[in-house]
């Protein structure tokens, strides 16, 4: 099994202890010494310190001790939990970064706000990476059968590609083909 990997920083009677029990709450514990840490070698790992660390995002300081261990689990999976999710929130589409907890896409100067439904017509063309049907949108993004006549889907590209040339004058965000649509 797979078990995050934490480094206890300068901290040897916290690393085991923990190390002790490491297998009733599936974490691998790594134990290094002051100055002895590698920041650039360590990016993957979650770090837990009593010292405050600098340029170092993915840390629990923890200053108050003693501490009950179940405390310090609860934390440590709390954050975990909260990088997971930043992480897996924001999406690289060409020159834009998709962030669907805040429902903005970014470029390097500029944010433009998305509706739920913007999020998913740009994640589903993301995903898809060639031309998506209208009837494959109307199938996969709004549930619709095959009978029914409609124009959303042409109506909210329509408005989403407006509001990309409103905000970063990309008309070529999202391309009409023929056969659809694709991301450029």
């Amino acid at each position: 099994m797979n078990f995050p990997k934490i480094i206890i920083y300068n901290n040897n009677p916290l690393f085991n202890i923990l190390n002790e029990i490491s297998d009733q709450i599936q974490f691998k514990f790594i134990n290094i010494e002051k100055n002895k840490l590698n920041l650039k070698n360590h990016k993957e790992y979650f770090l837990v310190s009593s010292e405050k660390i600098n340029n170092y995002e993915n840390y629990l300081y923890v200053d108050k001790f003693p501490i009950e261990i179940s405390k310090l689990v609860q934390l440590i999976n709390i954050n975990i939990l909260r990088k997971s999710y930043d992480e897996k929130s924001k999406i690289l589409i060409g020159n834009y970064v998709l962030d669907i907890n805040s429902k903005l896409i970014s470029s390097k100067k500029d944010n433009l706000k998305l509706t739920g439904k913007e999020i998913e017509i740009i994640s589903f063309l993301n995903d898809r990476k060639s031309t998506v049907s209208i009837e494959e949108l109307e199938l996969r993004v709004w549930n619709y059968t095959k009978d029914v006549e409609t124009h959303t889907v042409e109506t909210h590209i329509h408005r989403l590609k407006k509001k990309f040339k409103d905000t970063f004058k990309d008309d070529n965000f999202i391309k009409s083909t023929n056969s659809g649509y694709i991301l450029s």
